[in-house]
């Protein structure tokens, strides 16, 4: 189970896509997802938030699919066997070389030519079709469209045009507020969303992404209303997520001094077909260094009581405006929060619904003082 989506904007195909999965492993690597959804389990099959499904073709080319691993890997394999040429003439060669497929797959495939970025969507069900989708388009795959494609509609609608950096970020927020807030994990849907796009001719990551799930009701007493940290980055194929215990605290003005103490503990997602330990090992020092300190290039604060997230860029990979700052010392998380930037979070009259989330776009120019 599974969902997929591209948007094709003006200048660049963003790529989107889940990271749950069903196995037949008996037991579970976790009751929970890193956001604290309860993962399936039903007889000898299980739902697992394991998968990093977004594959990076070469240095322009991304893909992604829906249904049968086996098949999608053998895609993906010829594809990168023949490089020549652009996509839709591989997949041309490659149904007629291979014939039919036993099992139905479903793939997104993002490239660039002379005339900029493009998006094709293609099926083994018909594999000599090969839909070129156009700039404006949108579309998806997988188990998931009946219950998330009003909330992706709603996102690409409303922030289609910002800056590409931030389109990634706010789609996996507005997807994970939206997966949320259905339980799409017992739909076998969900976990972390992965993101990247084809940008200026290139493949482009999401950016690290800090996600702050709370209560709003909390703040009242100003006492752990953070539920849970999670942390991801992105680097050329592989997805790190770094949690942190939900045992944190927070102080809205300077007068109060609440200290929590955190754990953390760490997944590793990956479509790299040839595992290079030592590249893996220079990405998860790098990612140690970083969540270390808490910095990422955007913090991501999730209600768990609404449809709503509010994502505030950082300042130079911290949030260290005068209005909201967190830092990290001693294993100890610290936030301070002013009473106006506490106003984004708390319940508005317009809060969005679960098909049309709320999102709050808070630029690092609006969380200092000018």
């Amino acid at each position: 189970m599974t969902y997929i989506a591209a948007v094709h904007r003006d200048k660049d195909v963003v790529l989107i896509a889940d990271a749950a999965v069903t196995t037949s492993s008996p037991r579970l690597r976790a009751d929970y997802t890193y956001f604290e959804q309860l993962q399936k389990q039903d007889g000898s099959k299980a739902v697992d938030e394991a998968a990093m499904k977004i594959f990076q073709l070469s240095e322009d080319e991304l893909c992604v699919f829906a249904g049968d691993v086996d098949v999608g890997l053998s895609v993906i394999k010829f594809l990168n066997e023949n490089s020549a040429g652009e996509l839709n003439e591989r997949l041309q060669v490659m149904s007629n070389s291979l014939g039919t497929f036993d099992k139905n797959i479903q793939m997104l495939l993002a490239g660039t030519n002379d005339s900029g970025g493009y998006l094709l969507a293609w099926s083994s069900v018909s594999p000599m079709h090969i839909e070129t989708v156009p700039v404006g388009g949108y579309v998806s795959f997988g188990s998931g469209k009946k219950i998330l494609d009003k909330a992706l509609l709603s996102l690409v609608s409303n922030w289609c045009t910002c800056p590409v950096e931030d389109f990634m970020v706010i789609l996996s927020s507005g997807m994970q507020v939206a997966s949320q807030h259905q339980n799409a994990i017992a739909e076998n849907i969900g976990g972390m969303y992965s993101v990247a796009s084809i940008t200026g001719g290139s493949v482009t990551w999401m950016s690290d992404a800090s996600f702050l799930t709370y209560a709003p009701s909390n703040f009242k007493n100003i006492h752990s209303p953070f539920l849970n940290v999670v942390s991801s980055f992105m680097r050329n194929g592989w997805q790190i997520l770094c949690t942190r215990s939900p045992d944190l605290k927070a102080k809205v003005s300077e007068d109060v001094n609440n200290d929590g103490v955190s754990g953390l503990s760490i997944k590793i997602l990956s479509t790299i077909l040839n595992c290079d330990d030592e590249m893996l090992d220079i990405f998860i020092q790098e990612i140690s260094g970083l969540t270390n300190k808490l910095s990422s290039d955007y913090y991501v604060f999730l209600s768990r009581k609404e449809p709503r997230a509010v994502i505030v860029q950082s300042h130079n990979k911290m949030m260290s405006g005068e209005k909201v700052k967190a830092n990290v010392t001693n294993g100890k998380l610290n936030l301070e929060m002013q009473p106006d930037f506490l106003e984004y979070l708390l319940p508005k009259e317009s809060v969005g619904t679960i098909v049309s989330p709320a999102i709050v776009l808070v630029l690092s120019s609006d969380i200092k003082n000018n």
